[in-house]
């Protein structure tokens, strides 16, 4: 997942890298041949005047606030493969995308738990999720029986914190996609349900 090299270099170089979908795919009507896709990569690739992430559909604001910072993530799994190494990114004032494809709440557990072991969350601003297959897609229940999401397992991990949550549809696997600058300044506003772009992403 480009995940692990868009961060590493935004780290490493300080400049901006961008989070998108797989050009090599096999379903491209809801891919980057997708209406939107296009239409986003015009806008913030081509023309670098996208200011907001234009919304597909139906936003959820898991946790109201409204919170700056520097964009960073991607694949949640992916982005993992950094712990420990000197690619690792400050995570401190940083708003925090996170998406997954094949995962399960076990795993995510895991990965929610690193997370937290390893400072993110005493750090970060607040949290934007985006498409995650396994549980958007397909139904994932918990011990009762209750289906659940993966915004509802971040949600319940990160009840000690105040930072404002968001979830959104506009960039994952397998869903229409936006192109997220990676390592600008940005303003989530969990009560407006907006992303908005503060910063110029090319020099």
């Amino acid at each position: 997942d480009n995940t692990v090299l868009i961060n590493a270099i935004q780290h490493k170089t300080g400049l901006v890298t961008f989070h998108g979908p797989d050009p090599n795919i096999h379903i491209p009507q809801v891919y980057l041949n997708s209406n939107y896709s296009k239409k986003e990569l015009r806008r913030v690739l081509l023309e670098g005047s996208a200011k907001q992430v234009e919304p597909t559909g139906v936003r959820k604001t898991l946790r109201k606030g409204v919170a700056t910072g520097q964009t960073i993530g991607g694949n949640l799994k992916s982005l993992l493969k950094l712990a420990g190494t000197q690619y690792w990114p400050s995570t401190k004032g940083k708003i925090l995308f996170l998406e997954a494809f094949r995962t399960e709440i076990r795993e995510l557990l895991s990965q929610l738990t690193q997370l937290e072991q390893v400072g993110v969350f005493k750090q970060i601003h607040g949290i934007i999720i985006g498409s995650v297959f396994s549980f958007d897609n397909e139904k994932q229940f918990d011990k009762r029986g209750q289906r659940i999401y993966y915004e509802d397992i971040v949600l319940d991990k990160t009840h000690k914190y105040d930072f404002p949550i968001l979830k959104i549809y506009e960039f994952g696997h397998r869903c229409e996609n936006t192109f997220i600058p990676i390592g600008i300044e940005c303003e989530l506003d969990a009560e407006t349900q907006t992303i908005t772009y503060l910063g110029p992403y090319f020099q």
